[in-house]
């Protein structure tokens, strides 16, 4: 059969194998892509949750006392409160406005609320990529378990 004729009829089956497999890289890369997202955002997330709860300690305390304020890494400081009633609250641009503890919470809140969806987006096209990624695997392992062995 002439390479016209193959043409006309479509990409062979090693065309059709290399096209998967090119796919399949793709695909992986992508995985790994959202997989660092993934980590990123729920580290946010995390951060996000801590803030909350910093803040509604806070709101309960009394002005003349002393509480832990974490620092990071699992670390906490001690510190006495002088003005509890506003907190510096990031709105965007490392731009910072101050507000009542109650509506940081609930800008804190909206944030998380969006990171949460958007961790639930990446859950769902990663589950949809590695369904992908597992079909194009199977087409290529039927496709080399059918060639006699010397062909792989």
């Amino acid at each position: 059969m002439s390479d016209k004729q193959s043409s006309s009829q479509g990409p062979s089956l090693d065309q059709q194998v290399q096209a998967a497999y090119q796919q399949y890289q793709l695909i992986e890369s992508q995985l790994a892509f959202y997989q660092e997202q993934f980590q990123t955002l729920s580290q946010l997330f995390t951060e996000l949750s801590l803030s909350i709860s910093t803040l509604k300690g806070l709101k309960e305390s009394t002005s003349d006392n002393e509480i832990l304020i974490p620092i990071g890494s699992g670390a906490y400081v001690w510190a006495k409160i002088e003005n509890k009633d506003q907190v510096l609250t990031l709105v965007g641009a490392h731009v910072h406005v101050e507000k009542s503890i109650d509506d940081a919470i609930q800008t804190i809140e909206g944030r998380k609320a969006k990171i949460e969806n958007s961790l639930k987006q990446l859950t769902n096209e990663t589950q949809r990529l590695t369904s992908e990624r597992d079909r194009i695997r199977q087409f290529i392992e039927q496709v080399a378990a059918q060639r006699p062995s010397g062909k792989q």
